[in-house]
């Protein structure tokens, strides 16, 4: 206004929204705070792009359970892709049965990246690399502190996995040949 003052509705009366501030909380509301898009799928690096990738196919029902049993046994073989499977399965449970919220995934083929996936893809690169400390703080974010070794422990062991099936898949080349159960 020309006398510097400001017209009657510029500020809401204490305890009164505005209608655009409503509708801003209400959308808010609808998209859980875990799944917001935090990044690009693309951007991680392969372990913590397999990661959130087997996180999503795992939530994902029986038919992303399927295609994940299938990477792991193509790439690791029988005895130690099932044994991959088992370590995700339990790790999936235990975050399920003791997280501080439901984590939320996108769907498998969504290039973006959820903020939970972002932080379970981080959680796994931390075990990993021997990150133990790291891990453990990320777990807390994720589930109660009580549960975080036993997590950790868990994310070490599929990890471990987890980076061989990298070392089996050449860009080039695609997949290896199955690995072997035993060496003969």
């Amino acid at each position: 206004m020309p006398d510097g003052s400001f017209p009657p509705d510029a500020f809401p009366a204490p305890g009164a929204r505005s209608a655009v501030a409503k509708e801003k909380d209400a959308a808010r509301r609808a998209q859980p705070a875990g799944a917001a898009a935090v990044g690009r799928l693309s951007d991680l690096a392969p372990l913590e792009a397999a990661a959130a990738l087997y996180f999503r196919l795992w939530r994902a029902g029986e038919g992303g359970r399927a295609r994940a049993s299938a990477d792991f046994i193509a790439l690791l073989g029988t005895g130690h892709g099932a044994a991959a499977l088992t370590a995700l399965d339990r790790l999936s449970a235990l975050l399920d049965a003791h997280g501080r919220r439901p984590l939320c995934a996108h769907s498998p083929a969504c290039p973006c990246l959820g903020g939970d996936e972002a932080c379970f893809a981080r959680f796994l690169a931390a075990a990993a690399t021997g990150e133990r400390e790291d891990s453990m703080l990320i777990a807390t974010l994720m589930i109660r502190a009580d549960m975080a070794p036993l997590a950790v422990a868990m994310a070490e062991e599929l990890a471990v996995a987890l980076r061989r099936m990298a070392l089996r898949v050449s860009p080039a080349a695609g997949p290896r040949a199955p690995a072997r159960d035993r060496l003969n």
